[in-house]
């Protein structure tokens, strides 16, 4: 923690940063601070799931900084520094809830939520191999934005089966 603490004098401190740090016992051989970037496609994709009723959580096992830079430019809710059990155990609340949980993620600390929510979301190319083999959906283009399209496309395979079960009970 110490060491962590001389880093960040390096550093500008810039919210929304990663610092990642290189050392040896108590000396810093190097750092570096990654700037978590979001793509407009994401920014595009959380408004049109919010206009279609679906609310959107982060669950980030990244700095409370990082996340909420992050959902700060999204306009979500989110919960940072979460360790593995914590996201398990939030998708569980979720589902007592009545509400239908969909998980998206890469890292084989998302593969337990992936698995036990509703629907789970493995990233095609980042993902693991862990993650995609308990997933229900993969996105072959990890692209955030896909998802609204398999939301839409479920949607309206619902609605046609939902139809023509009417049609067959009414004839």
């Amino acid at each position: 923690e110490e060491l962590s603490k001389k880093a960040e004098e390096f550093v500008c401190g810039e919210v929304g940063t990663t610092l990642l740090i290189l050392a040896k016992k108590d000396e810093i051989l190097g750092y570096m601070s990654i700037n978590d970037q979001v793509k407009p496609s994401s920014k595009v994709a959380v408004a049109q799931l919010k206009a279609k009723g679906i609310d959107v959580l982060m669950l980030t096992g990244d700095n409370e900084k990082s996340a909420k830079k992050v959902a700060n430019e999204l306009g979500i809710d989110y919960m940072a520094e979460v360790l593995p059990e914590d996201k398990h155990r939030k998708i569980e609340e979720l589902e007592r809830s009545g509400k239908r949980v969909m998980m998206v993620g890469d890292g084989v600390n998302d593969a337990p939520s992936i698995k036990n929510a509703d629907i789970g979301v493995g990233m095609g190319i980042t993902g693991t191999d862990v993650t995609k083999n308990v997933a229900d959906m993969i996105l072959a283009d990890d692209n955030f934005a896909t998802i609204v399209s398999a939301v839409g496309e479920g949607r309206r395979i619902y609605d046609n089966i939902r139809k023509a079960i009417q049609f067959l009970l009414a004839s």
